[in-house]
């Protein structure tokens, strides 16, 4: 399958900014969001969007609206996480258009397709439309290395943090992994490190923040989310955005010959294409039976940031040796059932 080369906004990111809202955003980001009036767009299951109303009562907001398509009784798991407040008002089962007027902000859930009426409604009034991710990009000092792909960003990104270990002590492994990143807002001002691993949604989301990862990897791309995003040039185009914003200092990692060039062939971060011989997996797998069959390409590139940041081969494969292999994820949840529509799914949103 072709990818795009192009690496210019998805149409639903651009109808989404075109207002001029991103000069807000940022400056609104970068402080704090005490006595504000938010509006948090989809609680979820997962914890995303517990995370993101939990850093809101910590920063002092004024009044929060949780609202979610999800009734209250399926929301209970979430519910039943986040401290009682007389900040805090939920809209449950429903999004009401009022709740997207005379805000200070609204937080999205990545879920949240940008084509959403309520988003629109935020857009027209003047409200700044923000998401957990981008406000965890403005506020991270470290370094952030980034990793998507269809498949094996947990394997991938756990890798990478085993062998950074040693050069960063704070390494703080963070992100796409069932829960928000702002739920590691307090570790990761301590951290000399941060490895995220990032889905095609939030990466759209960050596209408002015009910022990148200092160092970029790609593991893989396979058609997916496609009722969310439509196309797979458009799923692609949404990946392609870990690079659009890195510059000449920044890095970015593939594997040689699985169809990703294109998707970097404009960036202006160093490319470092990794090329796995048969020789390459069978020094792996002899050496570490936990790293076979793709595991491999994991390690791989796990080897090759090592590498970046100055550790070498030898020592990263000693490294590999402490892996354990993840234990498997639940199953995830459905579909979107259009891109333009709002997903009957754990978001709700």
């Amino acid at each position: 399958m072709k990818i795009p080369r192009s690496l210019a906004y998805s149409a639903r990111v651009a109808s989404a900014t075109k207002a001029g809202l991103r000069g807000a955003q940022i400056n609104f980001m970068q402080h704090s969001f005490n006595g504000k009036k938010i509006t948090v767009m989809g609680l979820g299951l997962h914890g995303g969007g517990v995370g993101v109303v939990k850093f809101l009562l910590d920063e002092g907001a004024r009044e929060i609206v949780v609202t979610d398509l999800k009734k209250r009784s399926a929301l209970l798991p979430s519910i039943r996480q986040i401290p009682n407040s007389p900040r805090l008002r939920y809209v449950l089962g429903r999004h009401r258009m009022r709740d997207f007027k005379r805000r200070d902000a609204v937080i999205k859930n990545p879920d949240v397709p940008l084509s959403s009426p309520y988003l629109a409604q935020a857009v027209k009034n003047g409200v700044p439309i923000l998401s957990d991710i981008g406000i965890f990009f403005e506020r991270a000092k470290a370094p952030i290395i980034g990793v998507t792909g269809t498949k094996g960003k947990s394997t991938t990104a756990t890798l990478m943090a085993l062998l950074l270990q040693k050069r960063f002590p704070r390494i703080l492994l963070a992100g796409n992994i069932r829960k928000s990143a702002l739920a590691t807002m307090t570790r990761a001002k301590r951290a000399d490190a941060i490895i995220l691993e990032l889905s095609s949604f939030q990466l759209e989301d960050l596209a408002y923040v015009k910022k990148g990862p200092h160092l970029a990897v790609i593991t893989n791309i396979f058609p997916d989310h496609l009722n969310r995003h439509g196309t797979f040039g458009e799923y692609a185009r949404a990946k392609s955005l870990i690079t659009a914003f890195q510059n000449k200092n920044d890095a970015v990692i593939i594997l040689k010959n699985r169809g990703l060039e294109p998707l970097i062939k404009n960036s202006e971060a160093k490319k470092i294409i990794v090329n796995i011989s048969e020789r390459d997996r069978g020094r792996i797998a002899s050496s570490h039976p936990a790293l076979q069959g793709h595991m491999a390409d994991a390690a791989m590139l796990a080897l090759a940031a090592a590498k970046f940041f100055g550790i070498e081969q030898k020592e990263g494969m000693a490294r590999l040796g402490r892996f354990r292999p993840l234990t498997p994820r639940p199953p995830t949840r459905p579909p979107l059932s259009s891109a333009s529509s709002l997903p009957p799914n754990a978001s709700g949103a």
